[in-house]
């Protein structure tokens, strides 16, 4: 999932929605990729007066009339945190984390000085039909500290979207088809003189296809050297097999290599509400957890480390 918040480091109304965006990616860092947009407001910051064309070109696709604002996945849901279910939630990006994508985004860098230089391999994950699709690239910085920002009080930016790489009409497609398995490749280049570093530890580049028609993102990647969230890291692959499924009496968690931390065994249901959480311990290569106090149903199940910042496995549980 994408969601794209639109701030300002002038605007005083961004102060609770600045720390509302914190708090939730803390909790669903792995499930979402964090773009923020520092937009023009009554008063320019300085992150738009550097390069105003990313808040310009994306608030200017989603109608951004106000701020603050947040955008998940193009048209999904919008939110102007104006009240409880108009601020982005956990329940939201759950859910939508949880849709099989259209397609498979594999990024590979080639160099980083003193030029960006990437690729990036579009795969069709299935037959599709004839539609307008646009690849957007964008480089974030992950974290600034600087209290010469604005004027709000908020000293420290995570995600800061600096560059869109070609520009800001991104890499048109093509109105056309896909098979299943199709695949297309797009270079992308940014050596001009940088405004912010180009340091390789202080980037993350952010890629996703996007529907014309419909405004729906299809698939996000961002480089796999660089953290995906804006705090946290995602789990190298590790083999984690969970079984039976469907499961009756309980659930199995075999590792194919035992953890050497804490892990947090977790089943939601699709609403996204906690139903039951479990810790496993370091070196514990198999963990059983009964059934007999859950309804039956669909439920979605998660490992992930203690301190929630690596997820591990993540999939659909029948119970009956």
């Amino acid at each position: 999932s994408v969601l794209e918040y639109f701030t300002n480091a002038n605007n005083s109304d961004c102060v609770d929605s600045d720390t509302a965006i914190m708090e939730i990616m803390n909790e669903v860092a792995a499930d979402v990729i964090d773009i923020q947009y520092h937009a023009r407001g009554d008063v320019p910051d300085k992150f738009f007066n550097d390069n105003n064309v990313p808040a310009n070109s994306r608030g200017t696709i989603y109608g951004v009339t106000g701020i603050p604002y947040a955008v998940l996945d193009g048209n999904i849901m919008t939110y102007d945190f104006s009240g409880t279910r108009k601020t982005p939630n956990v329940e939201d990006i759950r859910q939508r984390s949880l849709k099989d994508p259209d397609f498979d985004l594999t990024i590979t860098a080639t160099e980083f000085t003193p030029a960006l230089k990437f690729t990036i391999e579009i795969k069709a994950l299935r037959d599709l039909e004839r539609s307008d699709r646009t690849l957007y690239a964008i480089v974030l910085q992950k974290r600034i500290e600087d209290p010469t920002a604005g004027t709000n009080g908020i000293n420290v930016f995570r995600h800061v979207a600096r560059k869109m790489l070609p520009g800001a009409a991104g890499t048109y497609l093509g109105s056309r088809e896909w098979s299943e398995g199709e695949t297309e490749n797009a270079t992308l280049t940014y050596d001009e003189l940088p405004i912010f570093p180009l340091a390789k530890d202080s980037l993350t580049i952010a890629v996703f296809m996007q529907d014309d028609e419909t405004g729906e993102i299809l698939q996000a990647e961002t480089n796999p050297q660089f953290v995906v969230s804006t705090f946290d890291e995602l789990a190298s692959q590790s083999r984690v097999f969970v079984y039976p499924n469907p499961a009756r009496d309980l659930v199995n968690v075999y590792f194919e290599e035992s953890p050497t931390e804490q892990m947090q065994f977790t089943l939601y249901d699709l609403s996204g509400k906690m139903v039951i959480t479990d810790v496993i311990q370091p070196w514990q290569q198999q963990f059983s957890r009964t059934l007999d106090d859950v309804e039956q149903g669909m439920y979605i199940v998660e490992i992930r480390n203690l301190n929630k910042t690596r997820v591990l496995y993540r999939d659909k549980l029948l119970h009956y």
